[in-house]
Formats: structure tokens, C-alpha cells, sequence
């Protein structure tokens, strides 16, 4: 019975815990939208000659507005991205798009800001994964093995450099794998894995709790992750 009582306890706890953090941080986004995207179209509140109506049906009608000030600003937004998107698609429009990113790169500050918020976007909705492959190495001291992820292979600049075929890695933290390292080893001290992007990156953000290697082993004895 104990058992069975911590079983449950355990699966409960990791099926509500991602959901109720995700709605809650579903819910923030919701409410920042909301507070920044009413552009004043329609007034926030209804005309002196409706204060003859009810106290409740004011409110309601305040909030009515509210709401198809919202509305109405949501449309605006997405309607200028869906030209963006248009213009961007032809040829004129990629060339005035280039001449804008020529001109904001320039700027200081402003330009380093603006290519690190281009590459996050980037990466954010692309299809394809930045990261090539899994690897482990040894790091920050021989003996000590971290999990990486082969960004790219290195020019030949560091190859030249180093003497040796080199390559770039990076180390994310625990547990949140948006952070980390950049570090350029020798491809000779990678060992690849046969292991997903998201595979690791489940390993990573669990702490090593969720191990690949236990769900291949079940999956291969026919048993369900509960089990």
C-alpha cells in the first residue's frame, strides 16, 4: 500500500508539475499581451450618456470594450507581420530588408542586440536542430565526462592554430540548457553517442533522472515508462 501510495504520489507530481508551470507561464504571457497590446482604437470606457444604465451593465460594457480594444490591436499586429512577411518573400523587399540589417549593425550596442535577438529567433523556429550531434568528452578535467552537443566542425583557421582537426561543443547546464559553454577540443576527444538532441536534452533537464537508456530497455522489453 505504501508503495503503491508513492507511485502515484511520484506520477502525480511529474504529470501536473510541467503542466501547471506551463499554464501559469502561458497565463504571464497571456496578461503581458493583453496589458501591452491595446493601442487606444476604442475608448476604454462608454459615452456620459450611458450613466443611465445599470452600474453592472457599465462595467460589462467597459470590459466589452477592453476586449475589442484588444481584439482589434491583435489584428493590426498580426496583419503588419503578415506584410512583413510578404514584402520580405520578393526581391525588392529582401533588398531593403539587407540595407535595414546593414544600417542597425553599425549602430554599437543596438547592432550586437540585434543579431543576438536575429539568431534566437532563428533558432527558435527553425525546423532543423543548430546542434549536429551528441557527444561526450572529457571535461573540466581528464576523468570527469560532460555531455555536449557538436554545433559545427571548426575552420581551418583553429585547425591551423591547434595543429590538430578541431570542433566546436557546447556544454549546457542543469537545468536549464540554454546555458553553458562554447568550447573548441579536438575531434579526436569526442566520443559520439547514439543518442537524440532530445534525448539529451530530456537527460539535461531532468538531471540525469530521465535516462535514455532505460526508456530504450523498456521499450525493448515491451513495458510502458510506468512500469
Amino acid at each position: 500500500m505504501r508503495s503503491l501510495f508513492k507511485r502515484y504520489l511520484v506520477t502525480g507530481i511529474l504529470v501536473l508539475v510541467p503542466g501547471v508551470v506551463s499554464l501559469m507561464v502561458l497565463v504571464g504571457l497571456v496578461r503581458w499581451v493583453a496589458r501591452n497590446l491595446q493601442f487606444g482604437i476604442l475608448p476604454d470606457q462608454v459615452a456620459p450618456g450611458f450613466a443611465l444604465l445599470p452600474d453592472l451593465a457599465i462595467r460589462l460594457l467597459n470590459r466589452a470594450l477592453q476586449f475589442a480594444d484588444f481584439g482589434l490591436s491583435l489584428l493590426i499586429v498580426l496583419a503588419v507581420i503578415l506584410v512583413v512577411g510578404a514584402v520580405a518573400h520578393n526581391y525588392l523587399g529582401r533588398r531593403l530588408i539587407k540595407w535595414g540589417e546593414a544600417w542597425i549593425t553599425r549602430v554599437p550596442l543596438v547592432g550586437m542586440v540585434y543579431k543576438a535577438l536575429r539568431q534566437l529567433v532563428e533558432a527558435v523556429f527553425s525546423r532543423e536542430s543548430k546542434f549536429d550531434r551528441v557527444v561526450l568528452l572529457q571535461y573540466p578535467r581528464p576523468g570527469i565526462w560532460s555531455l555536449g552537443f557538436v554545433s559545427r566542425d571548426t575552420s581551418e583557421f583553429f585547425n591551423e592554430k591547434t595543429g590538430q582537426k578541431m570542433v566546436s561543443v557546447f556544454l549546457p547546464t542543469t537545468p536549464n540548457p540554454t546555458s553553458g559553454y562554447l568550447i573548441l577540443v579536438p575531434k579526436s576527444d569526442c566520443q559520439e553517442l547514439d543518442m537524440s538532441i532530445e534525448e539529451a536534452f530530456n537527460l539535461i533537464i531532468s538531471g540525469g533522472i530521465i535516462d535514455p537508456g532505460d526508456a530504450r530497455e523498456r521499450k525493448k522489453d515491451g513495458l510502458s515508462p510506468g512500469d
